[in-house]
């Protein structure tokens, strides 16, 4: 009976680290997803010929106020 208590108790917590273990990659690859969106945006930013997207990246560069920043790109994504 011990022996039947244990081996739940070790099955239960190997399924719980399993667990975090894959939360744990699923969180990278989202991230690493999200970084590899923002090398795109800025690649197609760089060779933008359109005069418009290189005025509203200039005042998204000079800016330190997250709030116009977000404005700013979004404005250069529908652009794009």
């Amino acid at each position: 009976m011990a022996l039947d208590e244990t081996s739940q108790r070790l099955l239960a917590s190997t399924r719980g680290s399993i667990e975090e273990i894959v939360n744990s990659i699923s969180n990278a690859f989202r991230l690493f997803g999200a970084s590899m969106d923002e090398a795109v945006l800025s690649i197609e930013i760089k060779q933008s010929r359109d005069p418009r997207v290189k005025k509203y990246h200039q005042i998204y560069r000079r800016t330190k106020k997250s709030r116009i920043k977000k404005k700013q790109l979004k404005k250069i994504k529908a652009i794009l």
